[in-house]
């Protein structure tokens, strides 16, 4: 058997589907639509999970172009070749095991979540938080690995929506058309989401490779401060008024204010005050009627309420 030494070197194959649906629902692959609230540290290692599963609440996912996908030549597992957008994969339970080979295991544990080429290219495939009541000092990190880059390395972009789940909510806070996981090893990313503090909301990673194999994704964790989403005892002594607010926005306070952000639902900064004293007047003549947060920073902290604006 040449198995064990193919897989070393990280040179398993691709093979077309055979017998599996050639097209999906182009809505895609969903579950759970109206995900409870969760705050705090939110964690996805997939652990719990069942070997092989596409559904993944109360996280949901996403399979937009709904073309079938490439299995492993030589290998089975259930789901294999469907059209599909990720799958919690786990290297030994297939069929043969592929636990010899080390590129294909989990960064922890012993499954992950894995997103395979579809054989309409590129990929259009997400996998989708639960709805998250961020506080502040928020932060997302995930590790991320290609199979192998023979096929040419994965793609793939990362998504915040404060509104709903569906892909067409999210704005894209990566850089670039598209990030790229190295297929050398597990590489860790993070994500500042302070600009989201107070905020509920989705965060969605997405697969966009073109043509290429296995994209895998392992232990993801989104991080705040769940005391950041509503005031310290010392934030009584905070007053922000009037709410709703016309022309004007006032923040008092008993001691100095270092900073004021004003940023709109999708985390854009539209205004910031910095070193305004005890008093500080905020002209929202300009903006538009919505639901904004403020984030005011002083000696004692940092706090965030939501505002409303009407003009």
């Amino acid at each position: 058997m040449c198995f064990a030494t193919i897989s070393l070197m990280a040179q398993l194959q691709r093979s077309l589907p055979s017998g599996v649906q050639t097209q999906a629902d182009p809505q895609g692959i969903t579950q759970n639509e109206t995900p409870a609230k969760e705050r705090g540290t939110v964690t996805q290692n997939f652990e719990a999970y069942t070997d092989f599963t596409l559904s993944f609440s109360p996280w949901t996912t996403k399979d937009i172009e709904g073309s079938t996908t490439f299995g492993i030549e030589g290998f089975s597992f259930l789901h294999s070749g469907e059209a599909m957008s990720f799958i919690v994969f786990n290297p030994g339970s297939t069929t043969p095991s592929l636990l010899d080979d080390p590129a294909i295991l989990p960064h922890g544990g012993m499954k992950y979540a894995a997103c395979f080429a579809s054989t309409t290219h590129p990929n259009n495939d997400w996998i989708i938080s639960p709805l998250i009541e961020l506080g502040a000092n928020g932060h997302l990190k995930f590790w991320v690995k290609s199979y192998t880059s023979n096929y040419g390395l994965e793609r793939y972009k990362v998504g915040v929506s404060t509104t709903t789940p569906e892909p067409a909510s999210f704005t894209i806070i990566s850089v670039g058309n598209y990030l790229e996981a190295p297929a050398e090893a597990w590489t860790l990313k993070d994500f500042d989401l302070s600009a989201y503090a107070g905020m509920d909301i989705h965060i969605g990673i997405q697969c966009v490779s073109d043509n290429a194999f296995i994209f895998m994704v392992d232990d993801i964790e989104i991080t705040s401060d769940p005391a950041g989403i509503h005031d310290a005892p010392w934030g009584k002594e905070v007053s922000i008024y009037p709410n709703p607010a016309k022309d004007q926005l006032h923040v008092s306070a008993d001691f100095p204010v270092r900073s004021i952000r004003l940023v709109d639902m999708n985390g854009m900064q539209i205004i910031r005050m910095e070193d305004c004293g005890m008093n500080c007047t905020l002209d929202l003549k300009k903006m538009a009627d919505g639901i904004y947060i403020i984030q005011v920073e002083t000696e004692k902290g940092i706090i965030h309420r939501k505002v409303s604006v009407r003009n």
